[in-house]
C-alpha cells in the first residue's frame, strides 16, 4: 500500500496503516483469523485513536476487510476503495492450488527472513501461513446478505488478467452494494493493481482523491 500512501495528499488526508494480526509488527493473538476479526481490529484502532469515522482503501484481504467494515458499522465507514477483493474461495480461479502456493512460500527463505526481522513473534511464520491458508480456503469471505446494509460509496477495482481473483466475482460484489462503481484496469496482474492505481490522476487530482470525496 506504500504507493497509495505516497500518492495521496497528506495535507488533505490523515493516514492510518494497520498491519493485520500476525503480519508485520503485529502479534498473532489467540483467535483464528477471519475478516470479521480483521474488521473488529481496525475499528478497535479507530476507537483507540478517537477516530469516529473513516474511509478505507484496501487491497485483496484489506479490500475484503473494508467491505466487511462497511456492513459491520455502516455509520463509521464513509468510503471503501476495494482493490481485488473476493467473495470466498469460489471467487478464485479454479486452477489456483493454495496448498502448493503456501508450500512454496514456506520454502522462501527471503520472505521468512523478512518476516523474522519484523515480527515480535518471529517463530510463528509457519503458523501464519497455516492460518492464512485456512482463511483463504474458507467458502465465505463476505456475507452477501449484509452488503445491502453498506451506506458507504464503494469503488471496486479489478482486472481480467488477475491470476487469482475472478473479475465476474468482483462485479457480483459491486452489484450488491447500493452505492457502488467498478473500474477494470486492463492487462494487470494481482500485484500490479495497487501501484498502477497509485499513478492515476484526473487532471491535477489523484483518482483516489475523487473516490474518497464521492461521499460528499
Amino acid at each position: 500500500m506504500a504507493p497509495v500512501l505516497y500518492a495521496l495528499d497528506r495535507n488533505k488526508f490523515s493516514f492510518i496503516a494497520p498491519e493485520f494480526r500476525g503480519h508485520g509488527r503485529s502479534f498473532h493473538g489467540e483467535l483464528p483469523l477471519s475478516y470479521e476479526l480483521y474488521a473488529d481490529d481496525v475499528f478497535g484502532i479507530l476507537d483507540h485513536l478517537g477516530v469516529e469515522d473513516a474511509s478505507v482503501i484496501g487491497f485483496s484481504d484489506g479490500a475484503i476487510t473494508g467491505i466487511v467494515m462497511g456492513y459491520q458499522q455502516p455509520k463509521r465507514v464513509k468510503t471503501v476503495v476495494a482493490i481485488a477483493p473476493d467473495s470466498g474461495k469460489d471467487g478464485w480461479h479454479k486452477e489456483i492450488d493454495l496448498h502448493e502456493a503456501f508450500a512454496n512460500i514456506a520454502q522462501d527463505e527471503e520472505m521468512r527472513n523478512d518476516y523474522q526481522s519484523l515480527s515480535p513473534e518471529p517463530e510463528k511464520f509457519d503458523l501464519l501461513l497455516e492460518s492464512l491458508k485456512s482463511l483463504w480456503l474458507s467458502p465465505v469471505h463476505i456475507n452477501p446478505d449484509k452488503m445491502s446494509e453498506i451506506e458507504a460509496f464503494c469503488w471496486f477495482v479489478g482486472s481480467e488478467m488477475d491470476e487469482f481473483m475472478k473479475l465476474e466475482d468482483i462485479e457480483m460484489l459491486c452489484n450488491k452494494v447500493p452505492k457502488a462503481e467498478m473500474v477494470v484496469l486492463s492487462d494487470l496482474k494481482h500485484g500490479e493493481l495497487t501501484p498502477t492505481l497509485a499513478e492515476l490522476s484526473r487532471g491535477n487530482r489523484h483518482v483516489l482523491t475523487d473516490m474518497l470525496e464521492r461521499r460528499k
